[in-house]
Order: structure tokens, then sequence, then C-alpha cells
């Protein structure tokens, strides 16, 4: 793979335009470019009048990678890292962990917990998988979001316990 920095792009460009940009750093065809990942985009908005994205991209190409690198000779070209995720050594634990909650956060790190084999408790407050499922199938019918307040009830909100009252 080899990573691409600092392409310049306007803030509406298409996926075959930064395609194109891309294959121009590399100074070769973009049919030759097999496979392009978007690493970070960023907004440059030093110009007002010319407010653009910086671009990082991963790039396969289907020739020889290392003869393409040794061509361009351009310090925004270079070979891409290899990152893989390792789960840092733990020690042995007296109780399971606890996981709360199973959003998007909750479920990542139940996985890595159990991938390191501590077996978490994961604890969820919110309705049955039914319950959710219905209320996903009826916002993709209805667009509505469900309301939170409830007249004269608790609700606990971000954490912390509030009492509503509906007002008209």
């Amino acid at each position: 793979m080899i990573r691409i920095s600092d392409i310049s792009m306007p803030l509406h460009y298409t996926d075959e335009a930064l395609r194109r940009a891309a294959a121009k750093k590399l100074r070769t065809d973009a049919q030759k470019l097999k496979k392009l990942a978007l690493v970070k985009r960023s907004v440059d908005a030093r110009k007002k009048q010319d407010v653009r994205f910086v671009v990082t991209v991963d790039v396969e190409t289907d020739g020889n990678e290392d003869k393409l690198l040794s061509r361009v000779r351009d310090s925004h070209v270079t070979k891409a890292p290899k990152r893989t995720y390792a789960i840092p050594p733990h020690g042995t634990l007296s109780q399971r962990p606890v996981v709360v909650g199973f959003g998007p956060a909750g479920m990542f790190a139940g996985l890595l917990l159990a991938r390191a084999g501590l077996r978490p408790i994961i604890l969820e407050r919110g309705g049955s998988v039914e319950e959710r499922q219905a209320a996903v199938t009826t916002f993709w019918q209805m667009p509505k979001l469900q309301r939170a307040v409830r007249r004269g009830r608790r609700r606990h909100v971000f954490g912390r316990q509030t009492q509503y009252r509906h007002e008209r």
C-alpha cells in the first residue's frame, strides 16, 4: 500500500475525482489503482473564498509499488505503515469485568474484553431486542424520534436523574 497525503480537494468532490488526483500524484493512470481507502480528511479554511478538504489516502496499485515509489520523488507519497491492533497484556482479575451499556462503545469494549479471554458481563437497560427492532422499523416507515419525556416520571438522561414536567 502507498500513502498519499496532502491532496487538496474541493468541498464537493467525488470518489472519481479523488482517484484521479491520487493517480496524478503517483504519475500513473487512474485505472491502475486497484483500491483507494480514505485515511484522513481535514478542512483547510485559511482562504475564506476557497475552503477545501486536505485528504490522505492509502492506495493499492496493479504494478510494483516499490518501483512506483522510487520513480515518484514527492515527500507526500510514502509506503503506508501496516497497523494491527494488539490487545494489551493484562493480569488476572479477581472478578469478571462489567460493561454498562451496549451502544457502539459498549459493544466494542465487550468485544475486546471477550477476545482477551476476560468473559465480560454486559448490562443494558434499554428495551428488549423485539422492542428495539419494532422501534427501528417504525422509524424507517415514519421518520419520527420517540419522545424520552413522559409526564410526571423520572428518567435517567446522560447519567443524571431528571424530573420532566409536561409543558404546553
